[in-house]
């Protein structure tokens, strides 16, 4: 059964989202402080958990689930105009995104099981964009940006990988993509103007 709770412009505050689905096991919470701010949670399957927080307004939050035992979380701050999606397809995914001051747009999707994933910007002005795609499992993922234009893109596909993206300060781009398998963290850092693309393949330990 696919569960829908779609909230606009007011409050669900975790004590009346419980008694709302207490018939029903995923875990449900949404607490959004200011005007025009726009949240919607789709849930399939069991022992899921999705929550948002919003706070001063204009902020729109997406979160999808498919699947068992996945926990999602979108905590937006600042001034608003934040946009978040987050999608989950498989089992026992972990994923959090985190934006403060606004202007800021985060795509993270899971598709698989076991996978980890974190997005963390913080902009002042026209700041930061990111997307970070799992496919398979076990894999851990984490993006830091902070400062002004900056643009991110991760993704893995295949089990047990490791990578990791850190900007801090104007203009930075990177792109980082694994394919294979226990793939390890070549951690990007930047500060400034840098741009840079990494492309990781292979399975270093003979796929096992």
């Amino acid at each position: 059964m696919i569960r829908w709770l779609i909230i606009g412009a007011l409050t669900l505050t975790p004590a009346v989202a419980g008694s709302a689905w207490a018939q029903s096991a995923p875990a449900v919470a949404i607490d959004q402080i200011g005007d025009g701010s726009q949240a919607a949670i789709a849930q399939t399957g069991d022992q899921n958990s999705a929550t948002v927080d919003q706070s001063q307004g204009h902020g729109d939050a997406t979160i999808a689930q498919d699947g068992d035992g996945n926990t999602a979380s979108i905590t937006q701050s600042g001034s608003g105009f934040g946009l978040a999606a987050l999608a989950q397809t498989g089992s026992d995914n972990l994923a959090s995104l985190a934006q403060d001051g606004g202007d800021n747009s985060a795509v993270l999707s899971q598709t698989g099981s076991g996978n980890q994933a974190s997005i963390a910007q913080q902009a002042a002005t026209h700041g930061d964009s990111a997307v970070v795609s799992q496919t398979g499992q076990s894999n851990t993922a984490s993006l830091s940006q902070s400062g002004d234009n900056n643009n991110a893109i991760e993704t893995q596909v295949g089990s047990a990988d490791s990578e990791s993206i850190v900007q801090t300060g104007a203009n930075n781009q990177a792109t980082y993509t694994q394919v294979g398998n226990n793939l390890p963290n070549l951690a990007i850092v930047q500060s400034g103007g840098m741009n840079v693309t990494v492309l990781q393949t292979g399975s270093p330990f003979g796929g096992h």
